[in-house]
C-alpha cells in the first residue's frame, strides 16, 4: 500500500498552450487562453509554491525502497482543484458535451 503520506488525487490545473511552430504576423495573431488540464495522479509533494505528483509508483510495499516515475512539477498558482480520491469512488469525465450526448456518440 502506498504511504498516506502520497494520496491519489484528481488534479484540475491551468496550463500553457503549445508554442506555434511556424511564423505568424501579428496583425493576424488570435491569442488564447490557458488550456484546462485533469489528471490522477499520486500527490507527493504538496506546498504553497508547488504540488509534485508521479501517476506511477513501484515497491509500495517498502516505504524505504518506493519509486515513482513520471514525475511532474504544477505550481501551486496553476491549480484551480485538488479532488481526494477513495476506493470504490465513482467519477465523471469532464466533458463539454452532456452525458446523454456522449452515450448516443457511442451506440
Amino acid at each position: 500500500m502506498v504511504d498516506t503520506d502520497c494520496p491519489l488525487v484528481l488534479i484540475e490545473w491551468e496550463d500553457s498552450v503549445q508554442p506555434i511552430p511556424r511564423w505568424v504576423r501579428l496583425s493576424e495573431f488570435e491569442p488564447s487562453g490557458p488550456v484546462s488540464c485533469v489528471s490522477v495522479w499520486w500527490l507527493i509533494q504538496n506546498d504553497g509554491k508547488v504540488k509534485i505528483l508521479a501517476p506511477n509508483m513501484g515497491e509500495i510495499a517498502d516505504a524505504k525502497q518506493i519509486q515513482a516515475s513520471g514525475i511532474i512539477l504544477i505550481p501551486t498558482s496553476a491549480v484551480t482543484r485538488i479532488l481526494h480520491l477513495r476506493e470504490g469512488q465513482k467519477l465523471i469525465c469532464p466533458s463539454s458535451r452532456p452525458v446523454q450526448e456522449r452515450k448516443q456518440k457511442l451506440s
